[in-house]
């Protein structure tokens, strides 16, 4: 790992996994209690940092949606009867993309209408559900509205027009302002947003106004991130050609310490390296749960899914994937069957992301305390000042949070040391 290489701060979306390895057919989860993630892979257009699995431009239509929900629907159907008859009960659910909101008001209805009815929701504590500022309306906050357990979560990034611009999102700051007010003044219980800082040309004052604006605006939850950059992204591109300047670490270093602090101030409470809330009722319970490296089904393209120790990715092409299914199958990707040593360090990756990693459940899941099973990690990354750890909990620090990208290589052995200098 290269020194002075900030792509090492890059944090993978999901630990890393070597798909391939196995067929790919799920099995259902181990417990009684299982999560759901669904994927809607549309956008308008894509973000210049973004490497998610999306379709974007003139191919998302409405023909192209319906096609993908049919599908959709196929694959939890099948699933939903296998998990009925072991006696699975659904505890959370994320809709994420892609943009969700980018369904009509039908189409998100009728996405409803499927996982409720085909799944057991008899223990359901949310769905949250990812949006877009231009594609949420007052229809769609109506059906949203509707769903007692309901959590939005809006991507917004910055209220600086011109940091929006330089990363091409396509959404001005009275379309953010007005989505939060909208979903604030209508029934739905819990509204978030995401920010992220350290994008090119931000200073402190960005990270102020940010924070202090969606404080006013009265958001419940916040997602407050560092910009990550990506190889072959658009906005790595034009910080190679010079066209933008890459927030150094001392820059992001000052704007985390700066947003903490804001937000401790406005009584928001970190509850995972990146998630803040005004209190227990608005954490988002799926991300805590893949971050306990519990066992949870992933629905549509490109959807990942981990039970009894093996990760699967659905077919990552959305044109494949609709045939695929459409043809019967529905495994349509590939995976990696963990060995014991693997499932445990993907459990401490996942797990790292808690503002508190406890290392009891650890110890109840492998039958080991993890101060045994990664006793030389631990302590090397003690050293260098990015966790504390002691018999009860892991924490990052904040310099931790920053590089906790790199962090996840070194834990998974892709290096054997962590680099946090710069030239």
């Amino acid at each position: 790992m290269e020194t002075n290489d900030l792509k090492t701060l890059s944090l993978r979306y999901h630990p890393s996994v070597e798909v391939g390895k196995t067929s790919g057919v799920r099995s259902p989860p181990r417990a009684q209690s299982a999560a759901i993630y669904v994927h809607i892979p549309f956008c308008a257009t894509r973000c210049h940092f973004c490497t998610f699995a999306i379709v974007t431009g003139k191919l998302v239509n409405h023909d192209l949606m319906e096609e993908y929900l049919v599908a959709l629907e196929k694959e939890v159907a099948f699933y939903a009867a296998m998990l009925r008859e072991r006696r699975v009960r659904i505890e959370t659910i994320q809709i994420g993309g892609g943009t969700p909101t980018i369904l009509s008001t039908t189409q998100l209805e009728r996405l409803f209408a499927l996982l409720f009815e085909k799944l057991d929701c008899s223990a359901l504590t949310e769905i949250i559900v990812e949006g877009f500022p231009t594609t949420i309306t007052k229809d769609k906050v109506n059906v949203l509205a509707r769903i007692d357990c309901l959590k939005l979560n809006i991507g917004i990034q910055t209220f600086n027009e011109n940091n929006l611009a330089n990363v091409g999102r396509k959404h001005s700051l009275f379309d953010a302002a007005s989505t939060v007010k909208l979903a604030k003044d209508s029934n739905i219980k819990s509204v978030g947003v995401d920010i992220i800082f350290g994008l090119p040309g931000s200073d402190n004052d960005d990270v102020i106004n940010d924070v202090d604006t969606i404080a006013a605006l009265g958001v419940d939850h916040l997602a407050l991130y560092p910009l990550w950059v990506y190889e072959g992204t658009p906005v790595e591109r034009k910080i190679h050609r010079g066209d933008l300047v890459r927030t150094r670490l001392t820059g992001l270093q000052r704007q985390l310490a700066t947003g903490m602090g804001l937000l401790a101030e406005h009584r928001f409470e970190r509850y995972t390296a990146f998630h803040y809330t005004r209190s227990e009722a608005h954490k988002h319970g799926y991300g805590l749960w893949q971050m306990a490296a519990r066992e949870w089904l992933g629905f549509g393209m490109a959807a990942m899914s981990y039970s009894n120790g093996e990760v699967v990715f659905n077919e990552r092409n959305l044109g494949r994937y609709i045939e695929k299914v459409r043809a019967g199958s529905v495994d349509t990707g590939s995976g990696q069957r963990f060995s014991r040593d693997e499932e445990m360090r993907f459990a401490l990756q996942y797990g790292l992301r808690l503002r508190h990693y406890p290392t009891a459940p650890f110890k109840d899941q492998f039958g080991c305390d993890i101060r045994d099973a990664f006793g030389p990690e631990l302590r090397y990354l003690t050293e260098r000042g990015l966790i504390t750890c002691d018999d009860r909990e892991i924490d990052l620090t904040s310099d931790g949070i920053l590089m906790l990208g790199a962090i996840e290589k070194y834990v998974t052995r892709e290096t054997s040391t962590i680099a946090s200098d710069e030239t």
